[in-house]
């Protein structure tokens, strides 16, 4: 189970991933080109002897590789190199000597430079001076020995070091650590509720819907429908809300940003197809939506209603489709010295002698004093909390201050949730969606 969170953590924060593998990719390109590049020049000497015979064979044999392993000590002498350096005619440090003699008669001599010119004079320069150095450090090749080139060095085209192929591959894994790393920490330093459970567990309220998440979720007039998964979770609520008896239902949540709007609007959608004259308010006048979205004028609305007395049935807007709409207007006072009085417990009785059912669009509880006013203004109200977003502190904070007003909560309502059944998991596989195109032609 923690291993499946955490993989859902990453696919929700797979921008973290992408971020980190490129910081690491750019960090080894930054690497990469601060290494000076490396050349390798080889040349390479073998050892023969000549006129042996079959009995002396073995004692040549190990006669070549005595002095083909004295050659490849001798090489990498600092006497030596400078005598060859002089010899190429080349200046500067003494370069990086590797030899490698083996079980053979051949002696591998690598020149290891940043010039790839100067390795190659080094190493060609090493073959020229080591018979001589040879024969005055351990004594005269023996009779029938003899030493040549095989294998000239020649100036390399390609640097040996660094390789591209590997400092990519280190910042890879670099990038892919750290991403996994910075995911893994904020899965542990989330205290989010992550599922309806933990929703009814803090709040002790039940389960009204789970409203599936999507990237963008529309509002009923604009934009595409609502999934099958999301409609389902707004029937859900619906037919909570009718089995309630409640006649004015506030919909509010805990902070701002949690898909209140969209659940009333929604809500109010699926009770208007239902058959029933729905009212929707919108009581947040700090932060007013209604009107953008249903395409409405927000010029004039329930602040002027309330504060200049206006006849609330003059400011009631039709939508075209759907329930009628009360938007909010332009904010003339403050939000709590409107809701302070009687006055808008009045407007809500007046309006629900017209209309089956009212639903208030409230003001977000946290640092909000107007809401505790709205929503006990209400028959019943709706908590929504948006999964991945809300903390049990907060939702409990909340909680009391809406019991401390006297609010009836109806129950919670989990948005932008990622859970659902075994059928919509079913739904949801490749097979099944490539399935459903092809039977819908």
């Amino acid at each position: 189970m923690v291993v499946a969170l955490y993989l859902r953590r990453v696919r929700r924060l797979w921008w973290v991933l992408i971020a980190a593998v490129v910081l690491g990719l750019g960090l080894s390109v930054l690497g990469y080109q601060s290494q000076t590049p490396r050349y390798v020049a080889i040349t390479q000497l073998a050892i023969g002897h000549s006129g042996t015979t079959a009995g002396d064979e073995f004692e040549a044999h190990n006669l070549i590789l005595f002095r083909a392993q004295a050659l490849a000590g001798v090489a990498d002498k600092a006497p030596v190199i400078q005598k060859a350096m002089e010899r190429a005619g080349v200046t500067g440090s003494l370069p990086q000597v590797v030899t490698n003699s083996g079980d053979s008669s051949l002696v591998a001599i690598a020149v290891v430079d940043t010039d790839p010119v100067r390795a190659a004079k080094v190493a060609n320069g090493l073959a020229a001076v080591l018979p001589a150095e040879l024969a005055h450090l351990v004594g005269p090749l023996d009779t029938g020995l003899t030493l040549h080139v095989t294998l000239p060095a020649v100036p390399p085209s390609a640097p040996y070091s660094p390789v591209k192929k590997r400092w990519l591959e280190l910042g890879l894994a670099l990038g892919l650590a750290l991403g996994l790393g910075i995911i893994a920490a904020i899965d542990v330093l989330d205290r989010s509720l992550r599922d309806g459970d933990q929703l009814v567990a803090v709040t002790g309220r039940p389960l009204l819907a789970v409203i599936p998440r999507r990237v963008r979720l529309p509002l009923p007039t604009r934009g595409p429908r609502p999934s099958r998964r999301q409609a389902e979770g707004h029937r859900s609520l619906r037919a909570a809300v009718v089995a309630s008896g409640a006649k004015v239902v506030a919909v509010t949540s805990t902070t701002a940003g949690e898909g209140r709007t969209s659940v009333v609007t929604h809500l109010g959608a699926a009770l208007h197809a239902s058959g029933r004259r729905v009212l929707i308010v919108e009581a947040d006048l700090r932060r007013p939506t209604l009107a953008s979205h249903y395409g409405l004028s927000g010029d004039v609305g329930l602040s002027q209603a309330l504060h200049r007395h206006l006849p609330v049935r003059t400011v009631i807007q039709d939508a075209g489709v759907g329930p009628k709409v009360l938007v909010a207007g332009r904010a003339e006072r403050e939000d709590s010295d409107l809701f302070g009085d009687t006055r808008f417990a009045d407007l809500l009785a007046d309006l629900g002698a017209e209309v089956d059912l009212i639903l208030i669009d409230a003001p977000h509880i946290e640092r909000n004093a107007s809401a505790e006013v709205v929503c006990a203004a209400a028959d019943a109200t709706i908590v929504v909390a948006r999964i991945g977003r809300v903390t049990p502190a907060r939702l409990r904070s909340a909680m009391e201050m809406l019991s401390r007003s006297g609010t009836v909560v109806l129950g919670v309502v989990a948005n932008a949730s990622r859970g659902g059944s075994a059928a919509d998991a079913a739904l949801r596989t490749p097979l099944a969606r490539v399935r459903r195109r092809w039977r819908r032609g």
